[in-house]
């Protein structure tokens, strides 16, 4: 990501957004394996550069769909799932993105959101959430795994409101100290 690359910053609903990956995830999807959900409240609007903030979301959502095309779901489950929902805090806007899939291996979550970690597993070049994460970035937000295992992983988004960019969703916090990896077993 060029360091110089201005953003074209505005408010923008975050459902109608996710619509639009969604569309373009199910033309991957073929076998219709995978089911998408949106639960994203109407109206819960982020401060971003659209098109960079759709690359983002579907970086992210195009990854746990090939992960549970090519190395199936929680076993328990029955269908693949994704799931996409938002949330509007104080100075910024959260978004979490869910699935069912196999989870990542631990020896890969150090590496996460590096270029280093590339798999060409499910065809693509592997840079997904590299490139996912240069953009939270360029934008002043935070990107995180939640959790990962055997009944999937979820990732949080932070994007924070332009005026507000030290806050990283955190609301309660003075300081905001926290690893970007955690892993559940």
């Amino acid at each position: 990501m060029r360091a110089d690359t201005t953003l074209d910053r505005r408010l923008e609903n975050v459902g109608p957004m996710v619509e639009n990956v969604f569309s373009i995830t199910r033309l991957h999807d073929l076998d219709k394996v995978v089911r998408l959900k949106n639960f994203c409240p109407e109206g819960v609007q982020v401060d971003c550069d659209p098109k960079l903030f759709f690359r983002i979301l579907y970086n992210i959502v195009l990854n746990a769909d090939q992960a549970i095309q090519t190395n199936g779901r929680d076993i328990n489950s029955g269908e693949g799932r994704i799931s996409v929902s938002s949330k509007r805090l104080t100075h910024g806007c959260e978004v979490n993105i869910r699935d069912n899939g196999p989870g990542i291996s631990e020896e890969k979550v150090d590496k996460l959101f590096s270029s280093e970690l590339r798999s060409s597993k499910a065809g693509g070049s592997g840079l997904g959430l590299a490139i996912a994460h240069d953009l939270v970035n360029l934008h002043g937000g935070t990107i995180e795994l939640l959790y990962t295992g055997n009944t999937g992983s979820c990732f949080k988004i932070y994007i924070p409101d332009q005026e507000n960019p030290k806050n990283n969703g955190d609301e309660n916090a003075d300081d905001f100290a926290t690893s970007n990896k955690q892993i559940v077993a």
